[in-house]
């Protein structure tokens, strides 16, 4: 860092001449040295710029001394000394040493402040630098800091960006998926439609047959109500649904029906001609379960042979004739009643 000259100093005002024909430092030209004799142009006019400054530099110094330092002591009085003939040859009246002396002294303590202000301003010039070093040092550490809270700024949102572009991804294939699923759910739709129509019209179709089918069984009630009453009133003929918690206590879900007769035995009326209780006619009865495909009798009474019953099924299974199953098994049971009578 170079030093800041003072501003206070001042160009030398013109000195006198030194006794013996001197002109003083600031007019005494300077002599070229025999060391740079040999020098180019170029570096010969850079050293004479150089020696120029120099003189600029120390007239400036000797002009400061003569303003600020304190006017010099009057010269003390030269001793009278015994001089050699060599030493009085030298000796001339004209060379004032005493005055050079002192101009030599003011030149040294006008330096010497210059030197000690040099050093103060270089030393302030130092704490100003170190100042704006520590400022400049923070401010970079803030932008360093700025830039590094920007730089986690910009990672955040690539990584916000990404995880978005991730998420959209997903919801794009997410409406696809659903976009596929509603064209699916739309064929179904109307593959449903088209189902329900269908049931429909069978449902329709087969409500038309089961109210067919009751019309027709209200008219066989009908028919068979005269034959059915001259059954109950002549063979004292009885028919009654059962489930299976009344018939037998077997476990059975399917629909049953019980057939009973009366009147099948014709004791001998006593004298006195009334039946006692003992002479009741005693009543048969078989159950018929027409919950399955293929009829069969769970129960009966009296007993039949196994033989006779598996044959009066197998005959009602494969004609369908439930009558004249009915009129068989009541021959069979009257039969097997007087047998057990006699």
């Amino acid at each position: 860092m170079s030093a800041r000259r003072s501003s206070t100093f001042t160009p030398l005002p013109p000195q006198p001449p030194l006794p013996g024909g001197g002109a003083g430092v600031a007019s005494t030209p300077r002599r070229t040295p025999a060391r740079n004799a040999n020098l180019t142009p170029a570096a010969a006019k850079h050293h004479q710029q150089n020696a120029g400054a120099a003189d600029i530099s120390v007239g400036r110094l000797l002009s400061s001394s003569t303003a600020t330092a304190l006017p010099p002591a009057p010269p003390a009085p030269i001793p009278t000394v015994r001089l050699s003939r060599l030493a009085s040859d030298i000796y001339h009246p004209s060379l004032d040493f005493a005055s050079f002396q002192a101009r030599i002294r003011t030149f040294t303590g006008a330096f010497d402040g210059y030197v000690v202000e040099q050093l103060l301003l270089t030393e302030q010039e130092k704490t100003d630098a170190r100042t704006e070093l520590g400022e400049r040092q923070d401010k970079l550490r803030a932008a360093r800091r700025e830039l590094e809270s920007q730089s986690r700024a910009q990672r955040d949102l690539w990584d916000t960006v990404a995880e978005e572009r991730a998420q959209d991804k997903r919801l794009r294939n997410a409406i696809a998926s659903l976009v596929a699923q509603h064209a699916a759910l739309t064929d179904r739709l109307v593959d449903a439609d088209e189902e329900k129509t269908d049931v429909t019209a069978r449902l329709e179709s087969r409500k038309r047959v089961k109210l067919a089918q009751r019309a027709k069984l209200e008219a066989h009630r009908a028919q068979n109500a005269p034959e059915l009453a001259a059954l109950q009133r002549l063979l004292a003929c009885k028919i009654e649904r059962k489930t299976a918690q009344t018939v037998g206590g077997r476990e059975n879900n399917g629909e049953m029906v019980k057939f009973s007769f009366g009147l099948l035995t014709h004791p001998q009326l006593p004298s006195r001609g009334v039946r006692g209780l003992d002479e009741q006619d005693s009543e048969a009865w078989f159950v018929l379960d027409v919950s399955r495909p293929t009829y069969e009798v769970p129960e009966l009474y009296p007993l039949l042979p196994s033989a006779k019953l598996r044959e009066l099924l197998a005959e009602l299974n494969s004609s369908r004739a439930l009558y004249v199953f009915v009129k068989n098994m009541r021959e069979a049971l009257e039969l097997e009643s007087q047998r057990e009578s006699l």
